[in-house]
């Protein structure tokens, strides 16, 4: 996803279902000014989208969607002889983007609508990866409004073990004011039917964690 977000008072994520972490620190959340930090434009954005790195993954209402496949490359090993801990949250990413390219986020979208900023995310580290592991995101919808949503990924051996799980909460920003606001018509009714459809799949283990927590026995 394009941008993360600093701390500050936002009202309009109050209404996220409590299970995303375990507070309401989304309330204490808001967009970070990325124009004025990086040098940064939503036009500029628009250049750096993942349309050439892999193909837009296709929509599944009744599982979830694989965003992204990969084989580990080796200069993604570090010290321990396994992948790094930073590469799965890079996994995610382009996971995440692959799937809202999916739903309608394209330079035209970006550059007339607006775009997704993340405000919060949380990894787990399961197992272990290594150079050469084939490995696939699987990315589902847990809740959504016309203004944010709340995904859930999965990085996947090719073995079915899942090696590491992130957790975001995305919010929608207009392309002009860079400030929350309710997505395209199209690109919402496509992320409803995704999302309507995740929900029947029950909830993931493990979401909503936050660091420390033992896990459920």
């Amino acid at each position: 996803m394009f941008c993360s977000t600093k701390s500050s008072r936002n009202p309009t994520l109050r209404q996220e279902p409590p299970r995303f972490a375990n507070s309401k620190r989304y309330a204490t959340t808001a967009l970070c000014q990325c124009s004025k930090r990086y040098g940064a434009t939503i036009t500029r954005q628009a250049r750096l989208l993942p349309t050439s790195r892999s193909p837009k993954p296709a929509l599944s209402e009744n599982s979830p969607v694989v965003a992204l496949e990969r084989v580990i490359p080796g200069e993604w090993t570090d010290y321990n002889g396994h992948t790094n801990d930073s590469r799965y949250g890079q996994l995610a990413s382009e996971a995440g983007d692959n799937f809202l390219r999916s739903i309608g986020l394209d330079e035209q979208y970006l550059a007339n609508t607006g775009t997704f900023f993340t405000v919060e995310s949380h990894t787990r580290f399961l197992d272990q990866t290594h150079a050469g592991d084939k490995v696939r995101v699987e990315l589902r919808v847990l809740s959504f409004d016309v203004k944010k949503m709340h995904i859930w990924t999965e990085i996947v051996r090719e073995d079915g073990v899942v090696a590491a799980t992130v957790e975001y909460l995305l919010l929608h920003v207009d392309a002009k004011s860079q400030k929350a606001a309710p997505m395209g018509e199209a690109m919402f009714t496509t992320l409803s039917r995704i999302g309507s459809g995740h929900s029947n799949l029950g909830a993931p283990a493990g979401v909503g964690r936050r660091v420390g927590e033992k896990p459920a026995n």
